[in-house]
């Protein structure tokens, strides 16, 4: 099952940065899994300096994670933690 990207007014123009398969400055993400989607979106908040944003993603009906304005620089911890991984 995808997970759905909820976009919220307050970044606008992510979503056309966040498309899967897109390519984002030098950086193309593949659609390949749920886990590059969000990398996908990563690399476009990564160069949103200074701002705030809210973001989250939906599994079916399930809320998985959900960033309320969260500082940018905050934002790789929550996904390494997510996920497990180190990003």
């Amino acid at each position: 099952m995808a997970l759905e990207r909820i976009d919220q007014p307050e970044v606008a123009g992510l979503q056309q940065k966040c498309l899967p398969g897109q390519q984002d400055g030098d950086v193309t993400v593949q659609h390949q899994s749920e886990l590059k989607v969000f990398m996908n979106v990563w690399c476009a908040v990564e160069q949103i300096h200074h701002k705030y944003f809210k973001i989250g993603f939906r599994m079916g009906n399930d809320l998985v994670f959900s960033f309320h304005h969260v500082y940018y620089d905050s934002i790789r911890q929550q996904i390494s933690h997510v996920f497990s991984l180190n990003l």
